[in-house]
């Protein structure tokens, strides 16, 4: 991304696709609309959620509403340019979203976490789901990704809470 401006965008521009498809699926008759994503994916959900949170479910899955931290802390944060590095504040103030994301106070969220990943960290993202039924997996950010019957399970779980 280069620039936190950008990232931030992305962020924009994905909540508002979610929105748009949500309405188109509304539009065909949709009795209810969950959304799901994986990674970036579940942190766009969270955000739909944090900041519209207008659909029946959200199941994120390894996501949280500590996005900064994911830039600060995590092994990730190799990727983290130089400057940000040297204000890891700014990336907290910008990205964070547990305030927003803990005044929704509907029974609407089926996280899923990794217990091992090291991108996501477990220990400081589950906290923001303590209203929510928190499922975990024991693996970590890839192989969590690849655990594909595991995944598809949780979200279909997802959908039978709607």
């Amino acid at each position: 991304m280069g620039d936190l401006e950008n990232f931030v965008g992305m962020l924009a521009a994905s909540v508002g696709l979610l929105g748009a498809l949500a309405e188109r699926a509304r539009e065909r008759g949709s009795p209810g609309v969950v959304a799901s994503g994986i990674s970036l994916g579940g942190w766009a959900v969270n955000l739909h959620r944090a900041c519209v949170g207008d659909l029946e479910r959200y199941a994120p899955i390894f996501a949280g509403a500590a996005l900064g931290e994911m830039f600060v802390s995590s092994v990730y944060r190799r990727t983290t340019g130089e400057r940000a590095r040297a204000n890891p504040d700014r990336l907290r103030n910008v990205l964070d979203f547990e305030g927003a994301f803990a005044a929704g106070d509907a029974d609407d969220c089926s996280p899923l976490l990794a217990r091992y990943d090291r991108i996501v960290e477990f220990e400081r993202q589950r906290g923001i789901y303590d209203d929510h039924p928190l499922a975990v997996i024991e693996k970590g950010h890839v192989t969590g990704s690849l655990a594909t019957e595991t995944l598809r399970g949780h979200v279909l779980e997802a959908i039978r809470r709607t």
